[in-house]
């Protein structure tokens, strides 16, 4: 069962020790981590022609990888393969991740995401260092990386941008349909605003037909849906707050016992007449 208030630790990909992390950053529940929206977001549905690659581009490219090693350089390694599209090939570098000799080996298709330079390290090719990869396992189905419409998150701590979008992207393919909304169906269908379930998807999982320059301008459909949210919440606050000072603006009652009158009565100036006797009894 989806449990918006449930622990974070137990979000597939977070576990006990990224949990402390999010912790750290006021992140603890489901909710919280959903709430955690992106910084900005980036077009790769696209991949482009390596040979039609120009130093400068910021792209995604797609190919088979023909060659792959590791060798030290100045006290670090370098990771290096060479991607083929049948167009041309380019040069990938990674810095001191020796690791990726075992994920990205020669004759496994591949999706490269990041900046395209002139090659700094000799020779003329064109090349990307530190991009951002992603195995094509499938040839149609989009990635959590590339391939899509991508959501950039902020570093929290130990978990980089990249964890945060595949842990994201993971729970907002999850959440369900009927989740509790704060806003009314009236509301929402008279402000012509889409569901809470929805607009969290979207924001983490947008699709192919979102505009990605409407969603860095935080005015796409789910943006405005969180921005009335909230504004709907502020003012049901007031709402609640006014009707609680009504509530407790009445005088305050005291209770006049017999001893009361006496007393009263003692420190008068004048004697009470018998009407005027008979009606401090009755009040």
């Amino acid at each position: 069962m989806f449990d918006l208030n449930g622990p974070v630790q137990f979000v597939k990909g977070v576990g006990p020790q990224r949990a402390e992390a999010l912790a750290k950053a006021g992140i603890r529940t489901v909710e919280d981590l959903l709430y955690h929206l992106p910084l900005r977001y980036e077009d790769r549905r696209h991949f482009a022609r390596i040979g039609a690659l120009r130093a400068g581009m910021k792209i995604a490219v797609a190919g088979t990888i023909t060659a792959a090693g590791l060798r030290r350089a100045r006290r670090m390694s370098l990771y290096e393969v060479r991607l083929d599209d049948g167009t041309g090939r380019l040069k990938a570098l990674w810095f001191n991740q020796p690791f990726l000799k075992d994920s990205l080996q020669r004759g496994r298709r591949v999706v490269l995401f990041g900046a395209v330079e002139r090659d700094s390290y000799g020779g003329s090719q064109l090349m990307m260092s530190s991009p951002q990869w992603e195995a094509m396992e499938e040839e149609d189905a989009p990635g959590v990386h590339t391939g899509r419409i991508v959501p950039v998150y902020e570093r929290l701590g130990p978990l980089s941008g990249k964890a945060l979008r595949r842990i994201l992207v993971r729970l907002a393919a999850d959440v369900p349909g009927g989740l509790a909304d704060p806003m009314p169906p009236d509301l929402r269908s008279r402000l012509g605003v889409v569901s809470r379930s929805e607009a969290l998807r979207r924001l983490h999982l947008p699709g192919p037909e979102e505009d990605v320059e409407r969603l860095n301008a935080a005015r796409g459909e789910a943006h405005r849906r969180l921005i009335l949210e909230e504004l709907f919440l502020f003012q049901l606050g007031l709402a609640l707050r006014r009707r609680g000072v009504r509530r407790r603006r009445k005088g305050i009652a005291f209770e006049v016992t017999g001893r009361a009158r006496e007393a009263v009565k003692r420190i008068l100036p004048f004697h009470l007449t018998d009407a005027q006797c008979v009606r401090s009894r009755t009040t």
